[in-house]
């Protein structure tokens, strides 16, 4: 879900950097943090810490994950969803090796509901679409509320469960002043209440 804060990020450091290139790569958070360690990239941005070495994380975020639905979803008239509410629901789930994917389905376990697990994807993104399709329901990033596709409702749910973002950087190499900026504004964007008014709850 950070892909959907990194685009509003570049648009505020080109319109200070103009003549800087930018190459914005979407990859596994495994690969994210190999290219980090070795320094093919600069920066990286992943969900998870993991146990990467030669890299470092810094915290960017902690959200409460919210409920994606499909507009026109039986649950869509709520304003605050529970796990029992989901219960039989065809699900769509972030990928195994996900930390957040742990937390939910143990969340789930905790509150003895079953759910029809249909759908594995590892982008955030993926998921919004697919449920924008009816393909099933699913808890996300809120982050995904800011390029969502049509179609799709966002509520509250009432079990915490957070979802985290880090930035990734490598032991053995300073940031560069242009990569300092970057993420100063990667900060200034997540704390910024334009998209926070948007949150459900």
């Amino acid at each position: 879900a950070i892909a959907g804060l990194l685009p509003r990020v570049i648009k505020r450091f080109k319109a200070r950097f103009p003549a800087v290139a930018i190459l914005l790569e979407m990859r596994s958070e495994a690969t994210v943090r190999r290219w980090t360690s070795v320094g093919y990239c600069d920066i990286g941005y992943v969900s998870s810490t993991g146990e990467s070495p030669n890299v470092h994380a810094d915290k960017l975020y902690q959200l409460p994950g919210v409920v994606v639905l499909p507009a026109k979803h039986r649950l869509a008239a709520k304003s605050k969803i529970s796990l029992e509410d989901l219960r039989g629901e065809p699900f769509i789930s972030l990928s195994a090796v996900d930390r957040t994917r742990r937390l939910i389905d143990e969340a789930f376990e905790r509150a003895g509901v079953n759910r029809h697990l249909s759908i594995e994807t590892p982008y955030s993104m993926t998921l919004c679409a697919l449920v924008a399709q009816g393909m099933g329901v699913s808890i996300t990033n809120p982050l995904s509320m800011l390029d969502a596709p049509p179609g799709l409702v966002f509520r509250e749910l009432n079990t915490a469960i957070p979802f985290f973002g880090f930035t990734v950087l490598p032991t053995d190499k300073v940031p560069s002043a242009l990569a300092t900026v970057f993420m100063e504004m990667a900060r200034e964007v997540m704390l910024e209440e334009e998209w926070r008014e948007r949150l459900p709850g």
